[in-house]
């Protein structure tokens, strides 16, 4: 089945869009992993990536690099967060399995 996204945004005073309005295409792969994970995300924004235990403790934050090592970390899920101007714009899982 397709789907089409559509999504109306509201345009600044200079006509355009404000960071915390644009819709991201971010990928994480592979997902699960147990090494290195590559992260995909449009090059014209400043992200910062959040990635938490389910205790809530940081594993890290930081800005984007296209790949990240994750072979010290544990087996489990874990919860990822990208923020634009300190505001989550992209919230979902990574599963770690060695």
């Amino acid at each position: 089945m397709h789907r089409s996204q559509f999504q109306k945004i509201n345009r600044g005073s200079r006509g355009k869009p404000k960071p915390e309005e644009i819709k991201l295409n971010i990928r994480i792969y592979p997902n699960p992993t147990s090494n290195l994970i590559t992260i995909s995300v449009p090059d014209s924004i400043q992200y910062v990536f959040e990635l938490r235990d389910i205790y809530i403790v940081y594993v890290f934050k930081r800005k984007i690099t296209k790949e990240i090592d994750v072979s010290t970390l544990s087996n489990g899920i874990y919860a990822v967060k990208f923020l634009v101007s300190n505001k989550m714009q992209y919230s979902g899982k990574l599963v770690i399995i060695k």
